[in-house]
C-alpha cells in the first residue's frame, strides 16, 4: 500500500474512532448507585461518590441508562447525573446529546451479566428476576409493583413491599366479567413463617 493510501486510511479510521474517543470520560454529579442493570430493580453494585470520574462505553437505545465503569466496578447508572464532554463543554447525557457525542448504544443482556457479575452474591438469580420486578423481601431490598391488562379487559396487579424484615405481598386479578380475586400474605423473613389470605367474589 503506498503511503497516500495509508494517509487516506489513517483520516478515515480517525473519523469514525474521535466521537467515541472523545465519550469515554464522563463525570458524576452527584453520590449515585451504580447499578447491576438499566433499572432501579437491579441490584447495587456501588456507590459512586459525586463529581468522580467514570469511564463510559455508551447508553441503552433511550439514553435513559449509561454503561459506566468506576474503581474497578462496571454497571449502569441513570443518564440524569452523568456529564459528558461535548464541544469543550459539560453536558448532561440526554437523547439529543446521546447522538451529539456519539456515544453507541449498549444491548443489556445475560452475556453482560455473566461477564460481570459472577463474584456477587446475587449473581445466581440472574437478570430476568430483577427486570420482571418482584414482590416482597429480597435482603434488605423492598419488592417492585407489576400490572398486566388482559386482551379481553381482564388485569392483574400484584405489589410487595417490606418493613423491619417482615414482607408482605398483594395480587389481586380481575376477570373480564368483573369477577376479583385476591390474594395477600405476610412473612418474616428470619422465620420463613407466613400467613395467606385468599378472597373471591362473582
Amino acid at each position: 500500500m503506498n503511503r497516500n493510501a495509508i494517509f487516506a486510511s489513517l483520516v478515515v479510521l480517525t473519523a469514525f474512532a474521535s466521537p467515541a474517543q472523545a465519550a469515554n470520560s464522563a463525570t458524576i454529579t452527584t453520590d449515585l448507585n451504580l447499578r447491576a442493570g438499566p433499572s432501579t430493580q437491579y441490584p447495587v453494585v456501588t456507590t459512586i461518590p459525586g463529581s468522580s470520574s467514570v469511564r463510559i462505553y455508551g447508553c441503552n437505545s433511550s439514553a435513559s441508562w449509561c454503561d459506566i465503569s468506576y474503581s474497578g466496578h462496571r454497571g449502569w447508572a441513570s443518564a440524569n447525573y452523568i456529564a459528558v464532554s461535548s464541544g469543550g463543554t459539560a453536558v448532561i447525557v440526554t437523547p439529543t446529546a446521546f447522538r451529539a457525542v456519539g456515544l453507541p448504544v449498549v444491548t443489556y443482556n445475560q452475556v453482560y451479566w455473566n461477564t460481570h457479575y459472577k463474584s456477587y452474591s446475587w449473581y445466581g438469580s440472574g437478570p430476568n428476576y430483577y427486570s420482571r420486578g418482584r414482590a416482597g423481601c429480597v435482603g434488605s431490598a423492598c419488592g417492585a409493583r407489576q400490572t398486566a391488562t388482559g386482551a379481553y379487559g381482564g388485569s392483574a396487579a400484584r405489589s410487595g413491599g417490606c418493613y423491619n424484615g417482615k414482607c408482605a405481598g398483594t395480587k389481586r386479578v380481575t376477570g373480564p366479567a368483573g369477577r376479583t380475586y385476591r390474594k395477600s400474605g405476610g412473612c418474616n423473613a428470619n422465620t420463613g413463617n407466613c400467613r395467606i389470605r385468599r378472597s373471591y367474589r362473582r
